[in-house]
């Protein structure tokens, strides 16, 4: 089964942070997110890893071994070993 969202929208009370995403990635595709500062990533990978709830739309979700995550820093936590941040 694909991943993805379908006519997604997020809403934070008046807000609206997400509206009508949507995008799909079959197994073994790999898809990136990105935009400027309050674009919605980080509220779109919430609402896909099951982290908040969404206003309306579907969200089909991977197994969370699928999902990556990379900061705008480094990526690499100084303090944690390096097996300890490819398991992050």
């Amino acid at each position: 089964m694909n991943s993805g969202v379908r006519a997604l929208t997020v809403r934070f009370g008046a807000r609206c942070a997400l509206r009508d995403v949507t995008f799909e990635a079959a197994p073994g595709e790999v898809r990136g997110i990105v935009g400027g500062d309050g674009a919605g990533k980080t509220t779109l990978v919430r609402a896909l890893v099951g982290a908040i709830g969404h206003a309306q739309g579907e969200v089909r979700r991977p197994p969370a071994r699928e999902i990556g995550y990379m900061t705008a820093g480094s990526g690499v936590f100084q303090d944690l070993s390096v097996e300890e941040n490819l398991a992050f």
